[in-house]
């Protein structure tokens, strides 16, 4: 990436620099060695690295909104901006020192949208937005769109679904189906608005961020009919996403009321029957048994045990699935054992299901069927399948205490390298680990089994054991 700080306003629209400019005030560059800084941005790191003062190298954040090809996001963007102001800073500083006489006001060298901003009045800008927007609709409804969360109107709670209705009732055919311009206005619209969404979870500013998410739920179910039918999964694919957001809500500080209300409102949509088609009401399942409560958990098997009946084929059995993982959380044991032997579920349905949920991110649908799997099929080959599927679960929910405790049982029985890559690489950086290495290699020279003597050398090179490791061979 050969970037110019001169051409920044390239690589975003007008309303994305605003925002970099204002966060930009929060923001403080350490140049920890030569060409190389970073910063803090709302809490994400930002390290920059430039060819020279006027050429960007690389830059990264660690921030999870998806990085686009030659877009910057918003906390990149805040320290570009600051870092190029004080590289101008510094060459004016140095004129200065050798003796140009400048005025206060400096003549720019580029014309850019910052020397455009930092010269002309608040009121020449207004006019300008005022009678701007009059003739590009596209900008209209970017500048609706990205300060709706700060506008006060009577109908407050609808706003966002009425800059779609604009585009809805603007956009349509003799057919009743949005156009293929129209289309792309939703798209757009939808993009900065999930966007808005992020950034309201990143301040921690839960409720507003609720807000667009239900609206934007809202949105989509009523515009299905709107839309081709090849274009109707990027919507689902939408809604996916938005899901994706709301787990960081119910694990956050929010109120006890909001995340109670996120999770009726998201049970109460698992009765609209498209969603059983599409996998949404799968992915919205996986959030509510994960987060409810017990009373919570019995209102949602109730919901869940009707829709069985309603439902068939592969989604009946993700179904079924989903309902034993309900049980398995509430620890009914004799209940899910009854629904296995009812619909005789065989061992590898719980590892094809488990599968489905993984890889579709239903990640606590598929922890609970993988232990309810490794429950019904104790030492056999799916046994093994469904244990490392399980381990995975655990390492993308990061909860190192389990990915721990099971990669120690998984050594011990199938005495496999690979658990103990798995256990090193969650605990190396841990006081612990030089502890837990020694009890492991005592453990294992006490175990009668031939085929631990592979694992303790792979053991022996990885720590660095040479002697250990030679004598060993």
């Amino acid at each position: 990436m050969n970037v110019k700080f001169s051409d920044l306003g390239k690589y975003c629209d007008d309303l994305q620099y605003l925002a970099a400019e204002k966060m930009a005030e929060n923001v403080v560059l350490k140049e920890v060695e030569s060409r190389l800084w970073v910063t803090k941005v709302d809490t994400f790191e930002v390290e920059i690295m430039l060819h020279n003062q006027s050429t960007l190298k690389q830059i990264s954040c660690d921030c999870d909104i998806p990085k686009e090809k030659n877009k910057f996001c918003t906390h990149q963007l805040a320290a570009l901006i600051l870092l190029n102001s004080q590289f101008e800073e510094k060459r004016v500083a140095q004129k200065i020192a050798d003796g140009s006489r400048m005025a206060v006001a400096v003549p720019v060298e580029k014309f850019t949208i910052k020397s455009v901003l930092d010269q002309v009045s608040q009121e020449e800008l207004l006019n300008f937005i005022r009678e701007y927007s009059k003739s590009n609709r596209n900008f209209t409804m970017s500048l609706k769109s990205h300060f709706a969360s700060k506008i006060n109107i009577g109908f407050d709670e609808n706003k966002y679904q009425l800059l779609f209705e604009n585009i809805t009732k603007s956009f349509q055919n003799p057919k009743g189906k949005l156009t293929r311009q129209g289309i792309q206005q939703f798209y757009k619209l939808w993009k900065q608005l999930n966007q808005q969404a992020d950034n309201e979870l990143i301040t921690g500013n839960f409720l507003q961020q609720w807000i667009i998410v239900k609206e934007l739920f809202q949105v989509a179910y009523q515009s299905f009919r709107l839309f081709p039918t090849d274009e109707i999964k990027k919507i689902d694919d939408g809604l996916l996403l938005l899901l994706d957001h709301m787990q960081p809500v119910f694990k956050s500080s929010a109120a006890p009321a909001l995340k109670n209300e996120i999770w009726l409102f998201l049970s109460q949509e698992t009765t609209r029957r498209r969603y059983w088609r599409n996998g949404v009401a799968f992915r919205i399942l996986n959030l509510l048994i994960a987060n409810g409560n017990q009373e919570q958990l019995e209102r949602l098997l109730e919901k869940a045990t009707v829709e069985l009946d309603e439902t068939v084929d592969v989604a009946r059995k993700k179904l079924i699935f989903s309902i034993l993982s309900i049980l398995y959380r509430q620890k009914k044991v004799t209940e899910y054992k009854k629904i296995i032997q009812k619909y005789e579920l065989e061992q590898t349905d719980f590892l094809h299901f488990a599968t489905l949920f993984f890889e579709s991110s239903c990640w606590s649908l598929a922890q609970y069927v993988c232990n309810i799997g490794i429950l019904e099929a104790p030492k056999s080959d799916v046994f093994k399948q469904l244990s490392d599927l399980l381990l995975s679960v655990y390492m993308m929910e990061k909860d190192f205490e389990n990915v721990t405790k099971l990669s120690k049982k998984l050594i011990f029985i199938y005495f496999e390298p690979s658990y103990f890559d798995v256990l090193k690489q969650n605990l190396h950086r841990s006081s612990k680990w030089q502890r837990e290495a020694e009890n492991l290699i005592i453990k294992l020279n006490d175990e009668a089994e031939t085929m631990s003597l592979g694992l303790l050398a792979h053991i022996y090179s990885h720590e660095k054991m040479w002697e250990e490791l030679y004598l060993h061979l």
